[in-house]
């Protein structure tokens, strides 16, 4: 039987290889760039005001200071005019941050360095060639690479995109995501969408890939395979639960291992989760998990959340991993890791964490994590630590 960390490692082995497609830049956001992004152009164009104040010649202004300012004429844009004004020697012109420097300046001094009248202004200090200039190209050069492939898209990336140009990019798509929820034939075709499937749609939405939902009725292995088969065809990311069968091994021979599918794994030395199964096959992945509600949240954070991170070309896959202290005594059976659902606290920059109870809708509804318990241990003591798997906020 695989310990945890085998587990983990056989199903992040899983070498999936995702498809690529462009997209407008107002739908990427939590996608991932599939190339690297490169400047269609400098940035910026052309010389620009740093900030606001008057364009200038600085030779005009050489040696101003506060006993003895510098007068110069203001020129204020017609507009009737057609073309950018060249300003002469001696003359000055208001401009805004942002704005093109106009012909004939090379610097700019700002506003509160001046003192207007209504035709001139009284300038106090020199300024040199440049100053208050971002100089074209300054802040990306044409040709530089802005975001490398394998990055997230955040929302500050796509108004950079849109500042540059770009309005389509290459991404990778996401997997394609399916949940089937399996009910015995004993049970009457339920009149609503069982508390599992529920719950795992709710996960696997959070982490940004879309997915569909199934529910199947277990009449007999060969029909539910062939209805599972379908399903299975049309996504990348499978997964199946249920009841406590799904775990079982007669499921998997009688459906799963039918389906040209290799058996990754079946069982994991934990609690609880031990009747967890990963296969995989045609560039897929299908999780069979069965049990109740507490158990599925704690193979999905442990397994399936990173996978599918990991298919979405993510790097966070387990960024939300700390250390924190036990706030009282919790037992183990050595020789078996304890996945424990936990609620944390933090004071004075140490995480502490006490359990609660499994299988409880309360616990699950107060839990912040899961406390990772050795299985070379029989136990922690208050103020021993535990490496905790900190849920995502938005769950």
């Amino acid at each position: 039987m695989l310990s945890v960390k085998e587990a983990q490692n056989k199903v992040l082995d899983f070498d999936y290889k995702p498809e690529k497609g462009r997209l407008d830049i107002s739908k990427a956001l939590g996608f991932v760039f599939s190339d690297n992004i490169f400047s269609p152009a400098d940035m910026p164009a052309e010389d620009i005001a740093a900030l606001d104040g008057y364009a200038l010649r600085a030779v005009d202004i050489k040696g101003a200071d506060r006993n003895y300012p510098i007068r110069l004429k203001v020129y204020r844009k017609e507009t009737s005019d057609v073309l950018e004004p060249f300003i002469e020697p001696g003359f000055c012109t208001p401009i805004f941050e942002g704005a093109p420097i106009p012909r004939g300046c090379d610097c700019v001094v700002p506003g509160e360095a001046t003192e207007s009248g209504k035709k001139d202004i009284l300038i106090y200090d020199e300024y040199e060639s440049n100053q208050n200039i971002v100089q074209r190209g300054e802040d990306v050069k044409k040709g530089k690479m802005i975001f490398p492939s394998g990055r997230r898209i955040y929302p500050k990336d796509i108004g950079i995109l849109g500042q540059m140009g770009i309005y389509d990019i290459e991404v990778y798509l996401p997997p394609r995501v399916a949940i089937v929820t399996v009910y015995p034939k004993s049970t009457p075709r339920p009149a609503k969408p069982d508390s599992r499937g529920l719950m795992l749609s709710g996960l696997l939405t959070a982490t940004g890939a879309g997915c569909r939902s199934y529910s199947v009725r277990y009449e007999d292995g060969k029909a539910v395979k062939a209805k599972i088969a379908k399903i299975k065809e049309g996504c990348d990311f499978l997964a199946i639960t249920g009841s406590k069968f799904i775990g079982e091994y007669a499921f998997l021979n009688d459906v799963m291992l039918e389906m040209d599918l290799e058996l990754g794994f079946w069982k994991v030395n934990q609690d609880p989760g031990r009747n967890l199964a990963f296969l995989t096959g045609n560039n897929k992945a299908v999780f069979c998990i069965g049990g109740n509600l507490t158990m599925l949240l704690i193979c999905f954070e442990v397994y399936l959340r990173p996978l599918l991170l990991k298919m979405m070309q993510r790097k966070d896959l387990f960024s939300n991993k700390v250390n924190a202290r036990a706030v009282e005594h919790i037992r183990n059976k050595r020789g078996k890791t304890s996945l424990v659902t936990v609620c944390l606290e933090k004071k004075q920059g140490v995480y502490y964490f006490k359990p609660l109870a499994c299988g409880m809708l309360s616990s699950i509804k107060s839990a912040d994590g899961i406390a990772f318990i050795s299985e070379d241990t029989i136990g922690l003591h208050p103020g021993e630590v535990a490496e905790v798997l900190k849920f995502d906020k938005n769950m």
